[in-house]
């Protein structure tokens, strides 16, 4: 089992932001998430 609570994308991806992540490009329901020496990370979109 995970330590890790379930949230919704929305409110995960919006502390991402706020942790210097910015979205490099967003194709229909998946956003690519760029920060400064990580690699490039895909983000499924899928709230509903």
């Amino acid at each position: 089992m995970s330590q890790w609570r379930s949230v919704k994308a929305k409110r995960l991806l919006s502390a991402l932001l706020r942790l210097g992540w910015s979205v490099k490009r967003q194709t229909g329901s998946h956003n690519v998430l760029a920060k400064t020496g990580w690699p490039d990370v895909v983000f499924a979109f899928h709230d509903n």
